[in-house]
């Protein structure tokens, strides 16, 4: 590849018709940004140039790991040293996203609907493993480094509120294919520490164990 950005793109999302103009005229505008993050839930079509690690976390958060919705300056993610560092955490990209903005900090906001996707069912990874503790390892080694700790623990509690806890309880009430083996411990060894544990905890053994469930901790 010789172009300016790296377009990351999920094997399952394919381009909405007369998308992929505005993104390039988007990209123009935002020359010079580390990152572009495509943010799809707001489609209001808006375009916003603004900086800093705290904030691409407070805009982004979680939903940075849907891969499609970043793009990468080329050049400065070849130069990257331990690239793979997060590789199997499902997460790696973010965790490239972070670094290419911890050397230049400007990013930009595409708010448009550009993609679909197929919407198959999570499968084929152990969730805990995936959105608990790859996610915050990511985030945790950002610390002290463009994240604050005040701003790592609102995007704890954030991640588990908004994603984890509602997946959690929908991928076992309607059996989908995900291995939520060994969430119980995954989630302690994470937030054991946190003042909101004990009802958070209640909630998880209460998802692994509905009463029409088997499900194991």
């Amino acid at each position: 590849a010789r172009g300016r950005y790296v377009k990351l793109h999920g094997d399952d999302d394919f381009f909405r018709p007369d998308s992929v103009q505005p993104l390039i005229y988007a990209l123009r505008t935002m020359e010079g940004s580390s990152v572009v993050f495509l943010d799809v839930l707001r489609g209001d079509n808006a375009m916003e140039l603004t900086e800093g690690m705290e904030t691409f976390l407070r805009e982004a958060s979680i939903q940075a790991g849907f891969i499609t919705s970043l793009i990468l300056d080329r050049e400065a993610l070849a130069k990257l040293e331990e690239p793979g560092r997060f590789v199997g955490s499902g997460f790696n990209h973010v965790h490239w996203a972070y670094r290419l903005l911890e050397g230049n900090p400007n990013f930009g906001i595409v708010r448009a609907s550009l993609f679909d996707y197929a919407a198959n069912p999570p499968a084929g990874y152990n969730f805990g493993d995936y959105f608990v503790r790859g996610y915050l390892e990511v985030l945790a080694s950002f610390v002290g480094r463009g994240i604050s700790p005040g701003a790592f623990a609102v995007e704890k509690r954030r991640l588990l509120e908004t994603t984890v806890l509602p997946w959690l309880e929908r991928i076992v009430r309607e059996g989908m294919p995900a291995d939520v083996g060994g969430f119980e411990a995954i989630f302690s060894a994470h937030y054991s520490e946190e003042s909101y544990y004990p009802e958070a905890l209640e909630r998880v053994r209460k998802a692994l164990s509905p009463p029409d469930s088997s499900a194991r901790t």
